[in-house]
């Protein structure tokens, strides 16, 4: 499985591919976005480094604290790093029925690139 996205920023963009992400674990439209969760700096050598970092410690949250998320903002970014937030709440088991599962993003076929002011990716997920 995977997402592609575009978006007219980076941190747009990595919006876009979480959200795409959360689609198959979980209807977003489920879940309320009523608590804020820190997603701490995420730092790599490309975009494309930091895309499969940023999924992976959104995957990491959503296992280890048992928590959902549908919106995200990423509000630090730089070449080299990003950090930012995600909202949700904790999994309800009633409420969020599992689409799916997804392990983690990997490097598979990964790219992020921009070209002529819009942002496009395309990332893959072991499930």
């Amino acid at each position: 499985m995977g997402v592609a996205a575009e978006a007219e920023s980076f941190g747009l963009l990595l919006g876009e591919l979480a959200l795409g992400m959360f689609e198959f674990i979980v209807d977003p439209r489920n879940v309320r976005p009523n608590h804020e969760y820190e997603v701490g700096e995420i730092r790599g050598a490309s975009p494309e480094t930091i895309v499969v970092k940023w999924l992976n410690e959104l995957l990491y949250l959503h296992e280890s604290k048992e928590l959902v998320f549908n919106r995200f903002s990423v509000e630090r970014v730089d070449a080299l790093a990003v950090s930012g937030k995600a909202w949700g709440e904790g999994v309800d088991p009633q409420k969020h029925a599992p689409i799916g599962g997804v392990k983690s993003a990997t490097y598979h076929g990964l790219s992020a690139q921009e070209n002529e002011g819009l942002w496009r990716a395309t990332v893959y997920f072991d499930v």
